[in-house]
């Protein structure tokens, strides 16, 4: 281990020295990820992909790192295959399911929508975390069937509800940078406006401010023909990611998700930022929907403002089909 380490640092610095091209001094940062034979690895891509694996907790570490793979890395890589491979069929086997979240009116304390948030049974590790999933499902290329099929399944729960609960209830589905860019996208939402699953103007199509990033004309080209479609759009998680206040006109958006961070800095009497984002939100006319509201004490708050919606633990947590009939179903 020691010799492999001295080997590893002498290629290291044999591959840094300077290369001098034009005049120019130039130089290769270098970061190994090393894994060792015999191990759990059983075969030559097995090794490859578990070096792979030490390699990018090293690069987050820093370039120029020397990492090996240890057993909390193995622990997790062997998770991460078994999970990648589960991906692949969990639309099939129905282990893919929505969970919805109600969106409720400040003032009122009604239901006006709900949220469809999706979640992973995985048959032998149990529930398994979006975060963790959805990143998978986006290296496999899966995202885009995978969130084509939330809001298929989405829309047609809005169309029972509307017709059981409220013909006034909308439905709020996230969308993922790479989703938002693919034509199977565009032409999900056109399925939904031909067949008259339900009206595009009571879905809601949230995205983070991540995909502002992306270019910027195409962005809103793509955005005007959502629109055109008649679905409206909205920014999640406001205020915590590439935030631009030239991006917030230039979009065609009808609505702002603030983020959770912003609420919960009502406990320490942190209101100043939540104070501009709503004073943003009104001046541009858009709606305001306060994520991740858990106390009295920050639901007593955003009564006050001008903030029109919120959802949040306080009210409710994510229900599935028969808790939301259950509960929001009159006799």
């Amino acid at each position: 281990s020691n010799l492999l380490f001295q080997y590893a640092r002498k290629l290291q610095q044999a591959l840094q020295r300077p290369y001098y091209i034009n005049g120019h001094s130039l130089i290769v940062s270098c970061t190994f990820g090393i894994t060792v034979y015999p191990s759990e690895a059983k075969t030559l891509e097995d090794l490859y992909r578990r070096s792979e694996t030490a390699l990018y907790a090293g690069k987050s570490i820093g370039t120029g790192t020397i990492q090996y793979l240890t057993h909390e890395m193995d622990t997790q890589f062997t998770r991460k295959i078994q999970l990648e491979r589960s991906l692949f069929t969990a639309l099939e086997d129905q282990s893919l399911y929505l969970a919805y979240q109600p969106i409720i009116e400040l003032q009122s304390q009604a239901v006006k929508g709900f949220e469809a948030l999706l979640r992973w049974n995985h048959t032998a590790l149990g529930n398994i975390p979006p975060d963790e999933f959805i990143p998978l499902a986006e290296e496999a290329s899966l995202i885009t069937p995978i969130n084509n099929w939330v809001i298929i399944e989405a829309c047609e729960q809005l169309a029972k509800w509307q017709q059981t609960i409220d013909p006034e209830l909308t439905m709020a589905i996230n969308i993922s940078p790479h989703q938002f860019q693919s034509d199977s996208f565009i032409r999900t939402l056109q399925h939904i406006v031909t067949e008259r699953l339900v009206s595009p103007s009571s879905v809601t199509l949230e995205m983070t401010e991540n995909i502002a990033i992306l270019q910027t004309q195409r962005t809103v080209e793509r955005m005007h023909l959502i629109k055109s479609l008649g679905f409206r759009l909205s920014i999640d998680d406001f205020g915590t990611g590439y935030s631009s206040l030239q991006y917030l006109s230039a979009f065609p958006i009808d609505e702002l998700k603030i983020d959770k961070v912003f609420i919960d800095g009502l406990a320490k009497n942190d209101h100043a930022l939540l104070d501009s984002i709503i004073q943003l939100g009104r001046n541009l006319e858009l709606n305001l929907v306060a994520e991740g509201v858990e106390t009295e004490h920050a639901l007593t708050y955003l009564k006050t403002t001008d903030c029109q919606y919120m959802q949040g633990f306080i009210f409710s947590e994510p229900l599935s089909v028969q808790d939301v009939e259950k509960r929001f179903l009159t006799p």
